[in-house]
Formats: C-alpha cells, sequence, structure tokens
C-alpha cells in the first residue's frame, strides 16, 4: 500500500440524509457515490484497488468512512465510525497492509486491508492510544 493521488473528487451529490461525493479514478468518472463530503486521505493497494478515508464535514460530530474499491472502482466494503465529537484526518502514512492515521485527539486508527476475505470482510479498523 502506498499514499496516492489517484482519486479526485467531482463534487457532492447528497441524497438528504448522507453526504455522497462523485470522484474520478485515474481522470475516469465512477458510477459509484462515495460516502462522505471530504477526502482527507487515499492510498492505492498491490491488487489495483484503493482505499479511501472520507469525513461529513460536521463540526463536532464527524463521521469517518473508510472505503474500499476494487482495480475498476466499485465499492468492495465500507466502514464508518460516528461518535459526538470532533475529529481531523491528520498524520496519515502507509506501511505494508496498513494505513494510519490520527483523526480524535491522539489516538491512531489503523486500516488494515487483508489480502483475501476473512469473516466476510477485508478491512480492519482498530484505534489505539
Amino acid at each position: 500500500m502506498r499514499l496516492s493521488s489517484d482519486v479526485a473528487v467531482l463534487g457532492r451529490d447528497d441524497d438528504g440524509e448522507l453526504p455522497r461525493m462523485r470522484v474520478a479514478l485515474r481522470e475516469q468518472p465512477l458510477s459509484a457515490l462515495i460516502p462522505g463530503a471530504v477526502l482527507d486521505a487515499q492510498a492505492s493497494l498491490s491488487d489495483g484497488g484503493h482505499l479511501l478515508v472520507t469525513t461529513d464535514d460536521v463540526p463536532y460530530e464527524e463521521t469517518l468512512h473508510v472505503v474500499l474499491l476494487d482495480a475498476d472502482g466499485r465499492i468492495l466494503e465500507e466502514h464508518r465510525i460516528t461518535r459526538p465529537s470532533p475529529g481531523v484526518v491528520r498524520d496519515v502514512t502507509a506501511e505494508g497492509d496498513t494505513l494510519s492515521f490520527r483523526f480524535r485527539g491522539d489516538r491512531i486508527t489503523e486500516v488494515r486491508v487483508a489480502a483475501r476475505r476473512l469473516l466476510g470482510r477485508r478491512l480492519r479498523v482498530t484505534e489505539r492510544g
């Protein structure tokens, strides 16, 4: 996994309840709407897929979305963290199969992408600190 800039936001397409974004992967618009209002981090995977981290841009009640895309830009999996407190994605690093960042205070959020599904999922999201 490595940090990338392959995904660009084209605009918002809110459905009234949840913010969603229209995005392009390597300048090709995707049909899938990505949850969130702000693209905070992204990484490309060795299998051609991408990992996106987005937030809803709601102060004091920020929601974090982690979205796994396949090489064609289809959403394979999504993980959401919602807590009634502010959060800002910062200090993003990618190493091996893990994307790490700080979101709330000094706690570190780690997103591990398994090569294959374990118990039906490839994403493992943990917080520590």
